[in-house]
């Protein structure tokens, strides 16, 4: 079920604009002050199959329902009296839209939109591939994960998952030598490109492959980092896949315990709606036993004010972010 509204009133013209305006006040109120947030999360900003998301002067926004699809113009014309950006791009291609009968669609809707929209995190220039990269072309919602990193991490720190290094240049830039690794040839350009940018690229080494296979031998080889950064894709996507995904989180958690010195940390983010908190948590107590390590709480948070969370809602917590001291038992 869709739920648009709790009376029987008609949703009169208008009534996206007036939500975005209240999505946008909660944002003004919580993370005042951000070039890059979410200004509508779905079901958790009462516009179910609506994301907006905001970098600089441009927005990109994602339609996975056939509720807003046919709204499509509606929204258009909400983001732009709400907003007043530059440009406006759409990107709706998410694998979802297949389940409401809907093809892909991503391309201008707009305005004037770049290739690559540069805004600030934190003192970071940084850059969001709205056209063709991850999400809606950036992560919006590790921003405190990536505070906390800055903050207990230090070394030399094994970054996987990396895309554009958010994470590692978070880390690079409070003195930790990085070793960035991601599969896309693409992301890990991007990671250079940000890294010059930022005047920290003596700082960071990208390193292209899978990580499975990747961690893996880099335990054989006996590799050792004062830190490890595991922030996955989605690995349970749905319901029917959950059980082959904790076995594969698992797995990833396991192999980088085994990367951490004495007394370092492993940060690991897991973004599945479907792994819940005492799943998760679970996951990791196995694998930590698996592994023969010891794990003590450094750090637990989540997906930012921006990305809210509804307790009448369970899927809208869906990212689970937590930093460990390891040790051996």
């Amino acid at each position: 079920m869709r739920l648009l509204s709790r009376g029987e009133e008609p949703l009169e013209e208008g009534w996206i604009a007036r939500r975005l305006e209240r999505a946008l006040a909660w944002r003004r109120r919580w993370v005042g002050g951000e070039e890059g947030f979410r200004l509508a999360f779905g079901e958790a900003d009462d516009l179910p199959g609506l994301v907006v998301d905001v970098y600089g002067k441009v927005a990109v926004f994602q339609l996975s329902t056939l509720g807003m699809e046919v709204r499509r113009e509606e929204v258009l014309g909400a983001v732009r009296e709400v907003l007043d950006p530059a440009g406006v791009w759409e990107r709706s291609d998410m694998g979802a839209r297949r389940h409401e009968g809907l093809g892909p669609r991503s391309g201008p809707a707009w305005g004037e939109v770049p290739g690559c929209v540069p805004f600030q995190e934190d003192g970071l220039s940084l850059e969001a591939h709205v056209r063709e990269g991850q999400k809606t072309g950036f992560f919006l919602d590790q921003r405190e994960s990536r505070r906390a990193a800055g903050r207990l991490m230090g070394g030399r720190v094994l970054d996987c998952f990396c895309y554009m290094g958010a994470f590692g240049l978070r880390l690079a830039r409070a003195g930790a030598e990085v070793v960035a690794l991601d599969v896309s040839a693409g992301a890990l350009a991007g990671l250079r490109r940000q890294a010059e940018r930022n005047g920290l690229a003596g700082r960071v080494s990208p390193i292209q492959g899978n990580a499975f296979d990747l961690l893996r031998a880099m335990e054989q080889r006996g590799a050792r980092f004062d830190g490890v950064v595991l922030d996955p894709p989605a690995l349970a996507p749905g319901q029917a896949a959950v059980e082959k995904g904790v076995r594969a989180y698992k797995e990833l958690n396991l192999r980088a315990m085994r990367l951490v010195r004495e007394g370092g940390v492993l940060l690991t983010c897991p973004c599945s709606a479907r792994l819940t908190p005492p799943a998760h948590l679970e996951m990791l107590r196995e694998a930590a036993q698996d592994a023969g390590r010891d794990l003590t709480l450094l750090w637990e948070g989540g997906q930012p004010p921006d990305h809210p969370v509804r307790l009448a809602i369970p899927e809208t917590r869906y990212l689970k972010a937590s930093a460990w001291q390891v040790r051996r038992l």
